[in-house]
């Protein structure tokens, strides 16, 4: 039987983030870019929730002007964290658990990684790949 994997060997490292004071449009630029769908939100150095495009696009479907928009002016989606050593099944586990699409991996109480829906999509397909 093979062993599970930790959460450290599959998320995305060193994520893009924003803070409470960028604008709407500086995310959008960054989720843009790097074909993204996720931005942690850092308070103060610590994790406070993740902004997704839905929230953005809710934003200015309220009538905002991205440029005016402030990210702490959203209410970021709820975040899942799992430390860098937790095991994938009980990740999923609680993502599920949550309906959450993402987690925040952390080590030492400092942000490290992302997991997202596309990344257990990733190694879903891997595996079926790879047979039993």
């Amino acid at each position: 039987m093979k062993s599970m994997p930790r959460i450290g060997s599959l998320m995305t490292p060193f994520p893009y983030a924003v803070g409470p004071d960028d604008s709407l449009a500086t995310a959008r630029r960054l989720m843009a870019e790097h074909r993204i769908r996720h931005l942690p939100l850092m308070v103060e150095g610590r994790p406070a929730g993740v902004i997704t495009d839905q929230d953005m696009r809710r934003a200015v479907a309220a009538g905002g002007d991205e440029t005016a928009i402030r990210i702490g002016d959203l209410t970021p989606t709820e975040a899942c964290e799992a430390d860098i050593t937790a095991p994938l099944d009980l990740v999923l586990s609680q993502m599920a658990a949550r309906q959450l699409d993402s987690a925040l991996v952390l080590k030492a109480d400092k942000l490290v990684g992302i997991f997202t829906s596309t990344d257990a999509c990733r190694r879903f397909a891997d595996e079926s790949r790879d047979g039993p």
